[in-house]
Formats: C-alpha cells, sequence, structure tokens
C-alpha cells in the first residue's frame, strides 16, 4: 500500500487575535487531513472551528505555525498566490449557498472554471458533469430563484466540484435544510467521497452528518482532539 497523502496539514497552528485581552483562538493545533478523508471539525460555537477553516483556506494566518494545502505551504503567501492557490486547490460550499441569482445553474456551476482561466466549451463541460454527479442532469437552465434549498445546495457542491479541488471545505452545510433534505445530501456527500474519492473537511453542528464522517475532530476552547 502506497504512503498516504495529506491534502491539508497543520503543524504547531496558533492563532491569537488581538484585544484586551488578546484572544487565543487556535492553541498548537496540529492535524492530517489525507486524500480521500471523510472528516468533520465539531464542537460548541466559539470553540475555534471557523477560525482552523479559515486558515486552512489561506483566509487567515496563522500567528504561529505552518498550514500546508497539497504540500504547499500556504503561511506567507501573497494575497495573489493565495487566490491562486485556493482557485487551483480548495472547493468552497457554504450554508447559504451563495449562488448568484442572475446566472443558471449551470453558470453558476461553472464560474471557478471561468475565472481559473478555463476555456468557455471546457467550462462547460465540467459544468455540466459536476451537475450530473449531484443530480441535476433536468436543471441546467434553471436560474437559483426556481430551485428549492436543496437543489440550490447542491449546484454549490456542483461548483465545489467543477475545478476538481484538492479538498473541499463545507462550512454548516446542512444549517438551512429541512431534515429530509439535509440527509439526502448528506447522502450525496458521502456518495461522492466513495465513488470518486471526494475529500471534504465540514464544519458542523449536524448529528446525523457527524454519525455519518469517517474522522472526527472536536474543538474545545482552542484545542483540539480527534473522536
Amino acid at each position: 500500500m502506497g504512503k498516504s497523502e495529506a491534502v491539508l496539514e497543520f503543524k504547531n497552528v496558533n492563532k491569537t487575535f488581538p484585544g484586551s485581552p488578546p484572544v487565543r483562538a487556535v492553541k498548537s493545533l496540529s492535524l492530517k487531513v489525507e486524500r480521500g478523508d471523510f472528516a468533520a471539525l465539531i464542537g460548541p460555537s466559539g470553540s475555534g472551528k471557523s477560525t482552523v477553516l479559515n486558515l486552512a483556506a489561506g483566509l487567515d494566518q496563522p500567528t504561529k505555525g505552518q498550514v500546508y494545502i497539497g504540500g504547499e505551504k500556504t503561511t506567507g503567501l501573497s494575497q495573489a498566490d493565495l487566490c491562486k492557490l485556493r482557485r487551483n486547490r480548495i472547493g468552497f460550499i457554504f450554508q447559504s449557498y451563495n449562488l448568484f441569482p442572475v446566472l443558471t445553474a449551470v453558470e453558476n456551476a461553472e464560474y471557478t472554471c471561468i475565472i481559473r482561466g478555463e476555456s468557455p466549451s471546457k467550462a462547460r463541460k465540467q459544468a455540466e458533469d459536476a451537475l450530473i454527479a449531484v443530480g441535476l442532469k433536468n436543471y441546467f437552465h434553471r436560474y437559483p430563484t426556481e430551485l428549492s434549498g436543496g437543489q440550490q445546495q447542491r449546484v454549490a457542491v456542483a461548483r465545489a466540484l467543477c475545478t476538481k479541488p484538492d479538498i473541499i471545505f463545507a462550512d454548516e452545510p446542512t444549517a438551512n435544510l429541512d431534515s429530509k433534505t439535509a440527509l439526502q445530501l448528506i447522502e450525496l456527500f458521502e456518495e461522492l467521497n466513495q465513488k470518486f474519492g471526494v475529500t471534504f473537511l465540514f464544519s458542523t453542528h449536524d448529528h446525523t452528518l457527524v454519525n455519518r464522517v469517517k474522522r472526527r475532530f472536536e474543538m474545545h476552547d482552542g484545542e483540539m482532539s480527534e473522536s
């Protein structure tokens, strides 16, 4: 068996926010998320989950320590290089979907491919393939207002898949969905993980999702333990 490949790695990461007194949001955190993982950050509000996701995605920089995506160190990169890294290596799924209302499902899905510099024909093909993968074959030309909440979130998943990222970060992806739709989405995440090897790191309070992931990183007061 070949050596496992870390797509996300924290090495002794600390994050302190200035104030009186300063807030130590993340304390001496080390972790590895390997290719094909299906993992979740769990813990109460204020425990540091969002800070960890922001650090992982290069949206924030650690006070101390190093963060790597696909073996590439993100700490100290310029904003331009961080944007390029996010574009090429990371997918995002937000709880509020973040779709463009004036774009159709396929236009929303292909958006990250277009800004990445793919040709229009290649971007469209990748977007269509991603929408088919999430069960929206017949919804290419629907606008967000013509889709249910669950369908909008599937478009958001397709958009994250479209560029074939190393890892997808999903911040409370089921929070705005009813329990039945949330379960359908969780089953979709599982299928994408098992069938295509998509690597996921969720931040979630959803017990159904927590019970389905392969690895759980529990946050308490800025410290992490794997449960």
